[in-house]
């Protein structure tokens, strides 16, 4: 049986190349090409093992080459598309290096790419591509005015504010038929053909100064009450699809904007009550009328009025058997998340503190050994990061990477004190070299010129 170093050594690829030998990293091996270039591949792609039909080729170059040349010979064997006309007049001519591409004559001369599914109409597609793309953008053009002719002619619709359509506009917007009109000021301005006939649109008729001044002055809502008490004071400015935003004054006396739309209402919806808070307020009172929270009691907490109405519910003042007064969402109440202000979190804290507590250490030796231990501090903790960092995890004395390792003290943590948590006086030993250096040299005394004299003689 041969040895697992040398067992794929000599075989031949597919290319003309073979195996040199066995790489440094596992399942790969040395292969020099037919062109000379040398390459490192699975042993997978040499024994066409795990579903590969056949040996590897070559190097990257070579392999990606002979891939193109094989994919075009089984494209031509498959779909022999040289020859074919296109819709506008052209052909193909050949297949093209590209993957699925094929090389095609425009009838204005042009050569250009295109894939298969575009020729034979896949993939949704309900015809024959028609040429370069310059050609398609004309063609497109023509049926998109074929299609405006056969439009509802609009010339000579009158609509509000005597404004009266000129002409169709030619432009290209995404399928949107535009209208050349002429509003009652005398200025001329473009405008869609649903804004000129939807009957909810045709009342907002002429330019936009003019559409402005109408919202403004003719539909006037100055004065206009809320159902509040409060009122409309001034119109403020139009947003987007021109939508009006006024100004108006809650019965509170605070200022805020509101749309047209949201202060007349609707037939489902109702108008604007009034501000923000107010209109909480409202909404809280409606939906808490027949509220019986009131008086009653949840853990140790008593309900005694409503507070106000937030984006969470309704909020309570709710009095603790402590004393205490807090404000408490009603939803928690009715939950039970909340069954007091925070004392009895308290009270269980204090239960499990001292000897109750579950991790308690009882042993008093060990408590007392845990308090001095240094290396339970933070200080400790921090510094052995530092270092690791430092050093990335390397050996001082033999360079290897260790993921257990200890921290050495070049000056002795016991005599020199005031270097314990110094960075410089600490450095990165696998556990190995650090109890190897002790065996030798003790502990309790040791200093820098100990380490130097075991770097360069152990």
């Amino acid at each position: 049986m041969k040895n697992r170093t040398t067992r794929l050594v000599g075989v031949k690829l597919g290319g003309g190349g073979y195996v040199i030998e066995k790489a440094a990293k596992h399942h790969y091996w040395d292969c020099i090409c037919h062109c000379g270039a040398r390459f490192t591949t699975r042993d997978r792609n040499i024994t066409c093992t795990d579903g590969i039909n056949e040996i590897v080729f070559g190097c990257k170059k070579c392999s990606s080459g002979y891939r193109k040349t094989i994919n075009t010979i089984k494209r031509k064997k498959k779909n022999d598309l040289v020859g074919k006309k296109l819709v506008g007049g052209g052909e193909v001519i050949s297949a093209s290096e590209k993957y699925d591409y094929w090389k095609c004559k425009c009838h204005c001369g042009e050569f250009f790419l295109t894939r298969t599914r575009s020729i034979l109409c896949k993939e949704g597609r309900t015809e024959v591509i028609f040429g370069c793309k310059d050609c398609r953008i004309k063609r497109n053009k023509e049926r998109h005015k074929n299609n405006r002719a056969s439009l509802t002619n609009l010339v000579g619709y009158k609509f509000r504010n005597n404004c009266e359509v000129l002409e169709v506009d030619t432009g290209d917007y995404g399928g949107n038929t535009h209208w050349f009109c002429k509003c009652g000021c005398g200025k001329v301005f473009r405008a869609n053909q649903d804004f000129i006939t939807h009957e909810g649109c045709k009342d907002l008729g002429g330019c936009e100064i003019c559409r402005k001044k109408f919202l403004r002055d003719t539909d006037s809502l100055i004065g206009h009450k809320l159902r509040g008490g409060g009122k409309v004071i001034a119109f403020s400015h139009m947003g987007k699809d021109f939508q009006s935003y006024w100004k108006c004054q809650c019965k509170c006396g605070k200022y805020f904007l509101s749309l047209r739309t949201v202060i007349l209402g609707t037939k489902d919806k109702p108008g604007r009550y009034g501000c923000k808070q107010c209109s909480q307020k409202y909404i809280g009172s409606q939906l808490n009328k027949n509220n019986e929270t009131i008086g009653k009691r949840f853990g140790k907490l008593t309900v005694l009025r409503e507070a106000d109405f937030s984006s969470s519910g309704m909020r309570y003042w709710c009095k603790c058997d402590c004393g205490k007064e807090k404000i408490i969402i009603g939803r928690n109440l009715r939950l039970k998340n909340q069954k007091s202000c925070g004392c009895a979190i308290a009270e269980a804290n204090k239960l499990r503190s001292g000897p109750n507590h579950p991790f308690w250490i009882h042993d008093e030796r060990e408590r007392e050994n845990r308090k001095h231990n240094h290396k339970c501090t933070t200080e400790w903790s921090r510094l052995r990061k530092r270092v690791a960092k430092r050093d990335k995890h390397t050996c001082k004395k033999c360079g290897k990477r260790h993921l257990k390792w200890h921290m050495h003290h070049l000056n002795a943590w016991k005599k020199f004190k005031k270097e314990r948590f110094d960075i410089n006086n600490v450095i990165y030993l696998c556990v190995s070299c650090h109890r190897q250096f002790h065996s030798i040299y003790g502990r309790g005394d040791n200093t820098e010129v100990q380490f130097l004299h075991y770097l360069t003689w152990h």
